[in-house]
This record gives C-alpha cells, structure tokens and sequence, in this order.
C-alpha cells in the first residue's frame, strides 16, 4: 500500500511539474505536502507555504518548530496523506476596505456564501466600524441610529433632557413644539 501511495505523489509531482498553468486543488495540494514531509524535503514544504507565512516565519524557524515537535509531524503526515473525501473548497477574498466575500466551490462552479448585501454588517467591531463610516458616508442616518447603544443614561427634567454616554460626554436636549431638539453635546 505504501508504494502505491509513493507513485500517486510521484504522479501527483510530475502533473505539477508538467501543468505549471494548472491550479492544484486543495486535496493534490496536501498531498504534495505530505509527500514532501514524508521524504523530509523541507525546502518543498516551505515553498509551499503561504507568503504571509514566509513573511510570519523564516525558514530557520520553520525548521526549528518541525525538528522540535516529532511527534506531531508524525501524527501530520498521517493526517495529510489521507485528505477527507469531501473537501469543501471554500475562499476568502479579503478587500482593502476589510470587507470579505466567501466563495465555495460547488459542482465545479464557484458561487458566493456571504450576504453580499448586509451592507451594514455589525458581527464583529471592526465589521461594525467599518459599517458606520460607510453609514456616515452614504448619509444614511437611519442606519446609523442601529450603533447607537440601548444602555446609555437618559435623563428627562419637564421641558429638558440630557444622555450621558462613554465616559464623560453628554448631549442635552431641548422639546419644543412637541419635538426634541438637540441643544449642546460635548
């Protein structure tokens, strides 16, 4: 069994080496690495490896952290070489505003798994403040009114009202005509 999974990383190698305009799936992807670690061409396997993990990890410390950790390479190569049958396909596609679009590959065509169309997405703080800003942007005060928190102090004397809210900052209000009407904020 052994040497029939050697010849499908060789195959696997060769088709690599051949199709250089070929975009490896996922599962030929693991499989080469786990080629590569099982023969201990560490060189392979840092290639391999994302440049943001390049950036994150010199190749002096990548070897460090496999030559310290045998155990676990051992265990990851048993991982690798049998990929699960069903690979969902899935990818990220990070903007440079911080908004992502997930992508997953369904009966061989690529189709969009987020709400494309949650333009005010507040799942996260940084999704939140990045959907305020736009909120401010486009004008859309209405949306605006959803950051505003439920748990902020207000108090009413007749005719006057303050709210306090963070630390030590304060709108006051004035009703007139029946309508409230901001008067100062600080």
């Amino acid at each position: 069994m052994c040497w029939v999974r050697n010849i499908l990383s060789l195959v696997l190698l060769l088709t690599y080496l051949d199709c250089t305009n070929r975009i490896l799936s996922p599962t030929d992807s693991l499989l080469l690495y786990a080629d590569a670690l099982e023969r201990k061409d560490y060189h392979k396997m840092y290639e391999l490896m994302s440049n943001k993990y390049k950036k994150r990890i010199s190749y002096k410390e990548f070897l460090k952290i496999i030559k310290e950790n045998p155990k676990e390479v051992k265990s990851l190569i048993k991982l690798l070489q049998y990929p699960p049958e069903a690979v969902i396909q899935r990818t990220i596609i990070e903007y440079d505003s911080g908004e992502r679009l997930i992508l997953v590959l369904e009966d061989g065509e690529w189709k969009i798994d987020s709400n494309i169309f949650d333009f005010y997405n507040q799942s996260t703080p940084l999704r939140a403040l990045y959907s305020f800003v736009r909120a401010i942007k486009n004008k859309r005060y209405n949306i605006l009114l959803r950051f505003i928190p439920k748990n902020i102090d207000v108090e009413i004397y007749d005719k006057r009202a303050t709210i306090r809210y963070y630390k030590n900052h304060e709108v006051h209000l004035i009703l007139e005509d029946g309508l409230w009407k901001i008067e100062s904020w600080n």
